[in-house]
């Protein structure tokens, strides 16, 4: 019974408002333009069916618009080849800040978007190689970029220079090209960031809280590879751990804990990226063992000794 009426409620609801409308519109109040009449739309709508027009309006407009669906996805499938064919670097708090040619596949390259970043580097001593890097400094020139930015740092570093390339990014004016680009204050292992003060507190806390040892005999190693990033977890003898793989495995459960941890771990996990070995941290040149290792390709051989 409380459907029925429910309906009946509706049902006059709509009536009434078609009666409004009907009169509004004959009275021309509202303008039969615009808001023809209920009437006039009734009719014209059984005439359009009778003669079949309406099913071929019907049939042309389907057509159209399966046409339309088809080319967008094409050519949005398109672009996303060839974005991902074109490598990119873009930094959250910056935005796009370079894409790599054709010609650019070695060296970690990319031209650098000088209509929308401002880019120069300096002298300045990493914290976590205690080397000199070049370090990159931003700045944004879009009016709609997320953030106000002059001269920040990323605790990113690279090598800044003019390139004669023939490709359109060239052609487009993007004639400066970074390389070498590496991070010096974060851990990038295999494409994912995660901070360097979460990872020194697991290093320098956590394990040796759980397998002995202080600060200084664990020692997490990023470096180059021939293909992706590497990391070596290093365990100096002085700690007395007897199994690295349960070092491994704990360090993996600790990083889950971080901000990315989470898919950080799993990564690692499956492509074999992170490596433990019983040895002792590498040291720099004024003798001091950072327990955050960061390598960038050129410093490896200096301080792989």
């Amino acid at each position: 019974m409380r459907l029925v009426r429910f309906i009946g409620a509706r049902f006059w609801l709509v009536a009434w408002l078609l009666a409004c409308w009907q009169i509004l519109s004959a009275r021309r109040i509202l303008d039969p333009i615009f808001f023809p009449p209920p009437s006039q739309l009734g009719a014209t709508f059984a005439a359009l069916l009778s003669s079949g027009e309406l099913g071929r309006g019907l049939s042309a407009t389907l057509a159209r618009t399966c046409l339309g669906l088809l080319v967008g996805v094409a050519g949005g499938g398109l672009v996303s080849l060839v974005l991902c064919v074109s490598p990119r670097l873009r930094i959250a708090e910056v935005g796009g800040i370079g894409s790599a040619c054709r010609r650019m596949r070695t060296g970690n390259s990319v031209h650098v978007h000088r209509d929308g970043v401002a880019v120069v580097s300096r002298r300045r001593r990493a914290p976590l190689a205690d080397v000199e890097v070049n370090s990159r400094m931003f700045t944004n020139l879009l009016p709609f970029a997320a953030r106000f930015l002059i001269n920040a740092e990323m605790d990113d570093a690279g090598i800044l220079e003019p390139v004669a390339c023939d490709c359109e990014y060239a052609r487009a004016g993007m004639n400066w090209r970074m390389r070498d680009i590496y991070s010096y204050g974060n851990l990038t292992g295999q494409g994912i960031t995660l901070m360097g003060s979460d990872i020194v507190r697991i290093l320098e806390s956590a394990l040796p809280q759980r397998f002995g040892g202080g600060p200084g005999d664990y020692q997490l190693v990023e470096y180059d590879g021939a293909r992706q990033s590497q990391l070596e977890l290093r365990v100096s003898p002085r700690a007395g751990a007897e199994s690295v793989a349960a070092v491994r495995d704990f360090l993996l459960r600790e990083i889950r804990g971080c901000y990315g941890g989470a898919l950080a771990s799993r990564v690692w996990t499956h492509s074999d990226g992170l490596k433990a070995v019983i040895a002792e941290p590498f040291s720099t040149r004024s003798g001091k063992v950072l327990s955050l290792h960061l390598l960038g390709p050129k410093v490896e051989a200096d301080h792989a000794s």
